[in-house]
């Protein structure tokens, strides 16, 4: 058991060429950790590791991670280095980036794998999280609690803020008030197999391919989607993609979609709450495509509501 956790002060440096920083593998971890220093690892071609890293060998890790300062993972020569990967068995106090911190990673800035564990406290990002060919942060645990919420910044190669498949349960949703950027995927994709809490975006999304993605995998999705800010994508791509089984809040549109394709794609089995749009789209194909076989809400574009589209 190790208690009292591990504090990095804002003149502190943790460094590792070759290897992770800063590795947790005892199997009770208590006191969390906080960085208002450097965290850094710089790895060569076959190495894969990262500024920090929370093991399975971890039972139990307590009091979550915040930072204020730097973590950074970074390859010489095309190994995979993360800022943050969490694998314990349980994670309790989740994990803050605040408004001066930044996670920069050649890979995923936050990963969280563990596919039989518990991940509470969600994740909260007001700084900035860059990662140069991976995503931004990856939640891969069976449970995970807590939502995810950015405020700051977080751009990305791959998605901005991915849910995988191996995800069974996600509770408290997904909010976006700051800056998700993806150069090469999608901005937000959920394919975890139960979410609630909804997504709600009020900042911009910037996206190579979908804004927001909803995929086949979401056997029920609860909370609705909203959006009052800004969705748009560079190539042939949604605004917003619904492909879950069941879909139950309602999407609601009072801000901006410019997309390439459709502005805003159903293709969920049951879908309810309707879809009201009282913002402006601008699309190349089709503004509200529906194809659904149980549909319930209907459809209200608002007297200040503007749909733009090709089809």
């Amino acid at each position: 058991m190790f208690s009292g956790g591990i504090f990095n002060s804002s003149t502190g440096r943790i460094l590792s060429s070759g290897s992770t920083a800063l590795q947790i593998s005892a199997s009770s971890f208590a006191g969390g950790i906080s960085n208002a220093g450097t965290i850094s690892s710089t790895i060569g071609a076959t190495t894969i590791a990262a500024a920090i890293n929370v093991d399975s060998d971890v039972v139990t890790f307590a009091g979550g991670i915040t930072n204020s300062g730097l973590i950074s993972g970074v390859t010489t020569a095309g190994g995979t280095a993360d800022g943050i990967v969490i694998s314990a068995q349980t994670f309790n106090g989740g994990i803050v980036n605040t408004s001066t911190g930044r996670i920069v990673a050649e890979d995923d800035g936050i990963r969280l794998e563990s596919l039989d564990g518990t991940f509470n406290g969600g994740v909260s990002n007001a700084g900035t999280i860059t990662s140069d060919s991976g995503n931004g942060i990856e939640v891969d645990y069976e449970t995970f609690n807590g939502g995810v919420q950015n405020t700051g910044t977080i751009i990305s190669d791959d998605e901005g803020i991915l849910v995988t498949s191996d995800v069974a349960t996600f509770t408290n949703g997904i909010s976006n008030s700051g800056l998700i950027q993806s150069t090469s995927s999608d901005g937000i994709s959920i394919s975890a197999d139960s979410f609630t809490g909804g997504v709600t975006n009020t900042g911009t999304i910037l996206a190579s391919e979908t804004g927001i993605y909803i995929s086949s995998s979401v056997t029920s999705f609860a909370g609705g989607l909203t959006n009052s800010g800004l969705i748009r994508t560079t190539e042939a791509s949604d605004g917003i993609l619904v492909d879950s089984v069941a879909f139950t809040g309602g999407l609601t549109n009072s801000g901006t979609i410019d997309a390439n394709d459709d502005g805003i794609d159903i293709g969920s089995t049951t879908f309810g709450g309707g879809v009201t749009n009282s913002g402006r789209m601008e699309v190349d194909a089709t503004g509200i495509d529906i194809s659904v076989d149980d549909f319930a809400g209907g459809v209200l574009n608002t007297s200040t509501g503007i749909i733009d589209a090709s089809t």
